[in-house]
């Protein structure tokens, strides 16, 4: 898995959403004994159910629950990927749920029936072009092909809040998404990729995968082997997601690291057809189809 800096007008990408905040009331109890990396919770057997779905008349999409733990997040640096930072020990101090599955543009769709929340202000879009994949925005009803209802739907980061935020969900942080990546309760380990250490061949839906339709996005859940240690599923590849921080080269905090989110934004820029233009970047994880398997891992070494 890979942080990659990106403009939140311009990349078109999908949404996967933790629970919100707003739950704690539902929060689950942590199981003993996964405060730490160094910890196994033996007892640990993933959990993803649609009964965590805090609002099941508009997302009764499964969840997955993420216990709190301490991990190494991040990569030695690499002029390339700045923006992993380096190895440090981060702790998460609270359980939460994710998302089993990326959104699909069925789902999408029926968030922008329902009026689409968040997405009319002229700040606040869902789609950086006229004519989004997979559903047509030309028509009230927001029709979707039906050979492209199960692909994950691609929107900015503005589509991504404004979905979770529809559904009682919230983005989870970098650190929460790679926790939930790659970090297994049960052993105590971190992996390198989301189902173990080792690359292999046509495990998940990035560049190699699927020759020769390489780089075209696959239903949501068609790869069961890319499948991270608390069963979230497609976190290797098939397409990024975005995540709650915004882009920032400064990762410092004391070890271990609780709860990390950039306060300090750097700007990205970018070169249209017009003078460069820069603002805040936000951060994408994880790889998708058109990524090599050197892209695919963020573990630390």
């Amino acid at each position: 898995m890979i942080s990659a800096m990106r403009s939140p007008w311009l990349m078109l990408v999908l949404v996967a959403c933790g629970d919100s905040n707003s739950r704690k009331a539902q929060d689950p109890e942590p199981p003993a004994g996964s405060g730490s990396a160094t910890v196994a919770v033996a007892a640990f057997k993933p959990s993803c159910s649609d009964k965590h779905a805090p609002k099941p008349e508009r997302d009764p999409s499964s969840m997955c629950l993420v216990p709190a733990a301490e991990f190494m997040m991040g990569t030695p640096v690499d002029p390339d990927r700045p923006e992993d930072g380096p190895a440090r020990r981060v702790r998460i101090s609270k359980p939460f749920y994710l998302d089993q599955l990326e959104v699909t543009n069925t789902q999408y769709a029926r968030f922008l029936r329902a009026g689409g929340e968040g997405c009319g202000k002229p700040e606040r879009y869902c789609f950086a072009g006229d004519q989004p994949d997979g559903v047509d925005v030309s028509k009230a009803e927001f029709p979707v092909p039906a050979s492209e209802e199960m692909l994950p739907a691609r929107v900015t980061v503005h589509g991504a809040e404004a979905y979770c935020a529809w559904a009682g969900k919230r983005l989870p942080t970098s650190a929460e998404w790679e926790l939930a990546a790659r970090h297994d309760p049960a052993t105590g380990e971190d992996r390198r990729f989301p189902w173990g250490n080792e690359y292999r061949h046509g495990v998940t839906n990035a560049f190699e995968a699927i020759e020769p339709k390489r780089g075209r996005l696959a239903p949501v859940g068609t790869f069961p082997d890319d499948r991270s240690p608390v069963g979230v599923l497609d976190m290797g590849g098939n397409e990024s997601e975005w995540v709650a921080d915004c882009y920032s080269l400064d990762v410092s905090c004391a070890s271990p690291c609780v709860d990390p989110k950039p306060t300090k934004c750097d700007k990205v820029c970018i070169e249209l057809d017009r003078p460069s233009e820069c603002e805040p970047g936000r951060v994408l994880r994880g790889g998708r189809v058109t990524s090599k398997p050197m892209f695919l891992a963020s573990k630390a070494t």
